[in-house]
């Protein structure tokens, strides 16, 4: 019986396979994998594969391994822990509020951001504020008012004078309504549209924000700032070593004198992240560093003065070289950052009402055109005057607010949501209808968001595609830390026993302890060595003698593959041979030496640990392998080679 079931099974998958094959790149047992998802998953990592695996061949064997490790995730529950369930549900909200607000209307708005942000405007503003709870009859009063300021100033009142004389805004009085410099995203929306539409010298036409209506008087307009991208040498003071001032001035004589910046870096900079790298910092813009007076140095380099002279900050001192300007960063690189802040703005309302238009036309949405007649006549007095209000829900229809697919909000979920916003009684018919109908108005635009988003993966291809790598991704994490990483923690026999049977894996090169003159005559270097090797107790007055004669010291424990090291040092306690290092003659006095060899466990438990996951990884990838049926449609992935190539 158990050969008939299975060869029904085979049956069934070989019609399968073949219904699919065009589509179906391999199977593990039964169940299909599609070509589309390994053609996405490659084309998504290429960048962060090694070399040798950049090639569908190659790559297919870790694909393999990743398909077999979230099967067996599965098939061990781990998607229903509470911890994988939570972590999921908070980037799925996350990315679908991000996905919500990339529409038509947030395009529009980056780029027009981008462009203003190429320039920064001067200006000065009258303000006059709305009166306190302003009817409509009210706003026209300001209007007509700000109106004929306008009229004053076009024949002759200086803006100046306007502003002192009719200006609400409490600082007039200091600036005479002057605001400064500015660019976009400094002021409301409105303001900032209606000064970068006015050329300068001009008034605008009065320009209406929740404050009030304001006039303004564009004064000027220039070009904003950019970023520069720079190198640096920087010194600290350290205690018994050379002061860090004389020093850094030292090293700017030799730039001076032709050394290479560069190899000054690598030589001398106790920036550990740049001096590897020539002292090279990524670029910046103005106010992105903690050093007002670096950026403020960097920026005032240009190609005639490209290296600037030793400037002392808060963190020591530097040496400074510009290796570019640039105006402003494109529009591509800065695409991410302004969408971001149009999100934070006043401008997130026209966002909002292009998402409800895009939600409008996708989902399919049926609204009570009852509820709100019914809400007017049913919100009286005693809603507001009342407590208890489940007197009230009770005499509530069985009626529906807003329909979706797969959901209906009814007259009480919406009563609740009045609840939760009550006001003080209004003081009549007509307010309390009007907040009946805003509040309804906002109900139903929260519900279709919040719908949506929820269930945004059925309307949204990429954003579904995401969200599933994201909960693989967690699904993995859980995985690896059960099978992997606390069982090595727990093994401590397993790790030791790894150790002894790898040791030499872990052989590590000679150290010592030393200090490194060096300099551009190798002359001096010599007298320096002969001096030194006749009488050591005199280092410290030898390093005072020899730094008149431009010699720099360094100071510390180095190894061979160390930047500051000649390739050709053979560690040596006493005194090693003079060497051409990073465009300079190097000499070391070498103290004490830690020679090759294999360090104990307990020294390097963190790197053996590292070691011996990978091994336990292996095997276990070898185990699942084994228990699997692993077959590969060889024709489509032939031609998945050809289009990946």
């Amino acid at each position: 019986m158990k050969k008939i079931v299975l060869f029904c099974f085979l049956s069934f998958g070989s019609l399968l396979w073949a219904q699919d094959q065009e589509q179906v790149l391999l199977k593990i047992n039964d169940e299909p994998v599609m070509a589309e998802e390994f053609k996405r998953v490659f084309s998504k990592n290429l960048d962060l594969l090694d070399p040798e695996d950049r090639d569908a061949q190659s790559y297919l064997d870790l694909f393999i391994d990743y398909k077999l490790k979230l099967k067996e995730a599965y098939a061990l529950q781990l998607d229903t822990l509470q911890s994988h369930r939570a972590e999921f549900d908070i980037y799925r909200m996350q990315l679908a509020d991000k996905f919500m607000r990339n529409t038509t209307a947030t395009e529009e708005l980056v780029k027009e951001a981008y462009k203003r942000k190429q320039h920064v405007l001067e200006a000065s503003h009258i303000l006059l504020q709305w009166p306190k709870d302003a009817t409509a009859k009210d706003s026209l009063k300001v209007f007509q008012r700000v109106t004929a300021i306008k009229k004053e100033i076009d024949e002759g009142m200086s803006f100046q004078a306007a502003a002192l004389k009719y200006s609400d805004d409490p600082s007039v009085s200091e600036n005479q309504g002057r605001l400064g410099w500015f660019g976009p995203f400094k002021m409301i929306y409105p303001f900032e549209t209606a000064a970068y539409a006015t050329p300068v010298g001009e008034v605008s036409d009065p320009v209406k924000t929740r404050f009030g209506y304001h006039l303004i008087h564009v004064t000027g307009k220039r070009e904003a700032g950019g970023r520069v991208k720079v190198a640096h040498i920087m010194l600290t003071d350290k205690e018994g070593g050379q002061d860090a001032e004389e020093k850094i001035k030292a090293i700017a004589d030799r730039i001076k004198q032709g050394a290479s910046f560069a190899d000054m870096a690598k030589q001398y900079s106790e920036d550990t992240n740049t001096a590897a790298n020539g002292g090279e910092l990524k670029a910046f813009e103005k106010a992105s560093l903690m050093s007002a007076k670096f950026e403020e140095a960097a920026f005032a380099l240009s190609e005639e003065n490209p290296i600037s002279d030793p400037v002392n900050t808060e963190f020591g001192w530097h040496l400074i070289k510009l290796i570019f300007k640039q105006d402003l960063l494109p529009y591509s690189d800065m695409k991410d950052q302004l969408a971001r802040q149009v999100q934070q703005d006043v401008r997130a309302q026209m966002i909002d009402a292009d998402i409800i238009k895009k939600i409008d036309s996708t989902i399919e949405v049926e609204e009570n055109p009852e509820a709100l007649t019914f809400f007017m006549n049913f919100i009286d007095e005693d809603f507001f005057t009342t407590k208890d209000k489940s007197a009230l829900s009770e005499k509530l229809p069985e009626d529906f607010v807003v329909k979706f697919p797969k959901e209906t909000k009814t007259y009480a979920n919406f009563f609740s949501y009045l609840v939760i916003n009550q006001v003080k009684t209004p003081r009549n018919e007509f307010v309390k209808n009007q907040w009946v109908k805003q509040l309804l108005k906002n109900y139903i635009k929260l519900e279709k968001k919040r719908y949506y988003k929820e269930h945004l993966d059925e309307y949204n291809k990429e954003y579904a595609g995401i969200i599933e790598e994201y909960k693989n991704g967690l699904l993995l994490f859980d995985l690896m830390q059960q099978k992997v990483w606390e069982a090595s923690n727990k093994d401590s026999l397993g790790l030791q026993q790894f150790y002894e049977q790898h040791a030499k894996d872990f052989k590590k090169p000679a150290q010592f302890k030393a200090t490194i003159a060096s300099g551009t005559d190798k002359k001096t270097l010599r007298n320096l060595r002969k001096a030194w090797s006749k009488n050591p107790k005199d280092a410290s007055a030898l390093r005072q003698r020899f730094r008149a004669q431009n010699l720099l010291f360094d100071q510390g424990r180095y190894s061979l593959n160390d930047e500051q090291i000649p390739a050709k040092l053979k560690p040596e306690q006493g005194s090693s041979k003079i060497y051409k290092h990073n465009g300079q003659y190097v000499w070391l006095w070498i103290e004490e030496v830690k020679p090759a060899g294999i360090p104990p466990l307990a020294e390097i438990r963190g790197e053996v640990a590292n070691a011996y996951q990978r091994q336990l990884e292996e095997n276990w990838i070898a185990q699942l392998r084994a228990e699997n049926n692993i077959t590969i449609n060889q024709s489509v992935f032939e031609k998945l080679q050809e289009e990946l190539k």
